[in-house]
């Protein structure tokens, strides 16, 4: 993970000190979002999921490139910083074992939040097909299994 907000990273199992429910407000998010990316930020929206996140767009030159940010409220016992932490260090282990996940970019503790690269698809499971989740599931299977 790239910690991309300060010179020391906290433990892993250390809870954040410094989170605080003002600090990530949009204009923040897209300043560090540009500055995690090296571009410059051209779209960006709360996304439609359960727990807060947001897409943004940068751009990099002539190149426009997408991605996930999920954000971690104090306040939010379903959302906190630590849980947006854990789902950061648990994709880039489930990535480092070799399962098709999007990858950590950067995330901030100061921010409570993570970068994401853009991975195309259904953005909720329970929106697609019944037939669908069968096929999810396997697909799950096997990865886990190689």
């Amino acid at each position: 993970m790239v910690d991309t907000t300060s010179d020391t990273a906290p433990s892993d199992t250390a809870p954040s000190n410094t989170a605080r429910s003002d600090a990530a407000t949009p204009e923040r998010l897209r300043q560090w979002i540009g500055e995690a990316t090296g571009g410059e930020v051209v779209s960006f929206e709360r996304g439609v999921v359960r727990r807060e996140a947001y897409l943004a767009t940068t751009r990099n030159g002539v190149d426009d490139v997408k991605y996930f940010v999920r954000v971690g409220r104090p306040d939010d016992v379903a959302n906190s910083p630590e849980v947006a932490a854990s789902e950061a260090r648990f994709v880039e282990i489930l990535g480092r074992a070799g399962l098709p996940v999007a990858r950590v970019v950067a995330t901030s503790p100061d921010l409570n939040a993570a970068i994401y690269s853009w991975v195309d698809g259904v953005p909720e499971v329970e929106n697609a097909p019944l037939e669908s989740h069968q096929i999810l599931c396997e697909q799950y299977v096997d990865a886990l299994a190689a």
